[in-house]
């Protein structure tokens, strides 16, 4: 076990080294304390340049909200007016059944086209 006696007698003779170790101890933790500060200073100012840059590029809540409309559309639309009704002679004219002939040809083609996507993917 350490006695106090032993303790007293080393302190004794090793007083100015101790003083010396501590002392070097302390400077190094006031230095590391002032080296904290300074740096956590110089971040604090750097953030407010950045949220004064940031400030000034951010869009206003005006600008990213559309205007109302000047002319508002009703909300509900009922019904909307028929077209023109296609006569007997207007079907005649322009609405023709395809026969199976031109449904084979457009099938041809149309499988042409889909064989030709086909064969381009890898």
């Amino acid at each position: 076990m350490i006695n106090g006696d032993d303790v007293r007698d080393f302190i004794e003779t090793h007083r100015t080294t101790i003083i010396v170790i501590l002392a070097a101890v302390l400077i190094v933790l006031i230095s590391i304390l002032i080296f904290v500060v300074s740096t956590d200073s110089a971040n604090i100012k750097k953030q407010k340049e950045i949220d004064a840059r940031r400030h000034l590029l951010a869009f206003k809540l005006e600008e990213l909200f559309l205007p109302l409309e000047p002319l508002q559309v009703p909300d509900v639309i009922l019904s909307r007016p028929l077209g023109q009704i296609w006569k007997k002679e207007d079907v005649q004219r322009w609405y023709q059944i395809p026969n199976s002939n031109d449904r084979n040809t457009l099938r041809s083609l149309s499988q042409a086209q889909i064989n030709e996507i086909l064969e381009s993917i890898p």
